[in-house]
């Protein structure tokens, strides 16, 4: 799977500034930063010489994060978008796109613009509307829990697909009941293209205990199941077959500054690079950190004896590398989380849980 090159994969980041400022967003976000015309050509010329020089792509995947994408939708996105599509055409590659975004600024003209692409969101949530407009606002602290929830409909009306992830703590799960309230009277047409991922804030440590808030969650899937709705079980891993696209040797990161990563899951400092872009489209790897991130994965004693490696794969390569110097599981796994994983699969598979 991470070897698999029929697919290319491109994340951009168009800006590192955003609209909201998150108490648990990790990134450093740069006030004014946005990807100039040369780095969009740039970039564009990179999609080109990878498509036209590798036969073997069949697919081509652009995802859009940031920062808050849709700040630079008109100078950056959308031209990127049409640049890609044609260039896919030329070459008989299906492409697609995608974007992790807040989803305040989205417009009914850019869902016009963005209608013949069929792209798909990624949207967050943080609890019920009293918690999430406390945690996630516009500037002068404009509320925006309605504004996302409208967008989400306006956009799975217009046939896009959307992961609607919810980040929940200790303190605001039981209020994600008043979502629910509220897709329950979304249209039926809708809820197909909707799709909800719990997801725990990494930061947050619950007093009441991990498996108990995990007991909620269930419940609160079930009932969303129950009215029509998709939702994701991240209790039930499977890395090996569905790798992370940060392990896809086919897959890279382009920042708005052209600094070169493998992966979103962490900031975006210049000396974290794995390369940069250079006006021509081509990526100067920093191979020495190539050399050891291609053959990190996997590569512990620990992970060879472990009853779960085929479901767990030794964990992403970005924590591979952070954990090299040890061999405990890159994962801190420990044996009873390992008899938990293993019930779950068993539960989720046979039991319908």
């Amino acid at each position: 799977m991470d070897n698999d090159d029929s697919i290319f994969e491109l994340i951009v980041n168009p800006t590192l500034d955003c609209n909201f400022h998150c108490w648990y967003c990790y990134e450093n976000h740069l006030k004014g930063s946005k990807m100039d015309r040369d780095m969009v050509s740039a970039t564009a010329s990179l999609i080109k010489e990878r498509i036209s020089s590798q036969s073997h792509i069949r697919q081509f995947h652009l995802s859009f994060f940031g920062g808050e994408p849709l700040l630079c939708f008109d100078s950056v996105v959308y031209p990127l978008i049409k640049e890609s599509d044609e260039i896919c055409r030329k070459s008989g590659v299906t492409f697609t796109v995608h974007f992790t975004t807040n989803a305040y600024l989205i417009t009914e003209n850019m869902i016009e613009q963005l209608a013949p692409f069929k792209p798909s969101f990624q949207i967050t949530l943080d609890g019920g509307e009293s918690h999430h407009d406390n945690t996630r606002f516009a500037e002068g602290k404009k509320p925006s829990f309605r504004i996302i929830l409208n967008n989400i409909k306006r956009l799975s009306m217009a046939d896009m697909l959307i992961i609607l992830r919810i980040n929940y703590t200790e303190r605001n799960l039981d209020s994600t009941q008043e979502i629910i309230d509220i897709l329950e009277n979304f249209p039926k047409e809708c809820r197909r293209n909707i799709r909800v991922d719990y997801q725990r804030v990494w930061q947050d440590i619950p007093v009441e205990g991990k498996f108990k808030l995990e007991e909620k969650v269930d419940i609160l899937r079930k009932r969303l199941s129950n009215i029509g709705y998709g939702t994701s079980n991240n209790r039930i891993i499977d890395y090996v077959r569905n790798t992370c696209y940060g392990n896809r040797n086919n897959e890279l990161l382009v920042n708005f500054n052209g600094d070169v990563f493998a992966c979103t899951a962490r900031d975006f400092k210049t000396e974290n690079r794995l390369g940069f872009l250079t006006s021509d489209g081509k990526v100067e790897w920093n191979e020495e950190l190539m050399k050891i991130r291609r053959a990190c994965r996997f590569s512990k004693q620990v992970c060879h004896d472990c009853r779960i490696a085929p479901l767990c794969g030794g964990g992403c390569r970005t924590k591979c590398m952070e954990h090299a110097g040890h061999d405990k599981c890159n994962l801190g796994f420990t044996q009873e989380d390992i008899d938990n994983i293993i019930l779950d699969k068993f539960e989720a598979r046979y039991m319908g849980y």
